[in-house]
């Protein structure tokens, strides 16, 4: 009955609440902590159904900036708003318009982030080895609370359907031409693989 006025953002920093008892037969709901590095012990917060402070989030928004920084925290908290994206990782891909796409001011969806790592081992050639590089995951997880790296299995799987998806959508568009098609190809800059 509670889960039902739980709307504040800070809520997404941790997992779906369980309902728990302690010892004693009280009923406490275990908010636990989506960071994979959380600096508490109990890597959790209780917060009891008895209490008048029983929907209160601050014990949530202290452990969340432990954890995760007030600058995430305070994003977090400014900019909520309910995420209705799309989350098919091919309408990532979709383009509006022809001008660049803007720098985000918010995290990326576990839905973007792979659309735009496939695109980024794509485009720049780049091993998907790459994705277990320590370093290369500090600058992707800062700063993005409850998202995780997909494992190369993940990444060659998705540029593997969007490659099967690509062939498709351009047949389509190659059998609706109404015209001739003249091909081309510049073999001096291709890379030599």
């Amino acid at each position: 009955r509670l889960k039902e006025h739980w709307t504040a953002p800070i809520y997404s920093f941790f997992k779906p609440a369980q309902l728990k008892f302690d010892s004693d037969g009280r009923a406490y709901h275990y908010f636990r902590c989506t960071s994979t590095t959380c600096k508490y012990n109990a890597k959790a917060v209780k917060r009891y159904t008895d209490t008048t402070d029983a929907t209160g989030t601050s014990n949530l928004k202290k452990h969340a900036r432990k954890c995760f920084g007030d600058a995430a925290v305070d994003a977090a908290v400014k900019g909520a708003k309910l995420d209705t994206r799309d989350s098919s990782i091919h309408a990532a891909f979709g383009r509006s318009s022809s001008k660049p796409k803007p720098v985000l001011s918010r995290p990326f969806t576990l839905v973007e982030l792979r659309a735009i790592l496939v695109r980024w081992f794509t485009e720049s050639n780049r091993p998907m080895h790459a994705v277990t590089d320590s370093k290369f995951a500090e600058l992707m997880l800062n700063g993005r609370p409850g998202i995780s790296l997909p494992s190369e299995t993940t990444i060659a799987r998705d540029i593997q359907t969007s490659f099967e998806r690509s062939i498709q959508h351009i047949t389509d568009l190659v059998k609706r031409y109404p015209g001739k098609f003249s091909f081309g190809t510049n073999a001096w800059t291709s890379p030599n693989h």
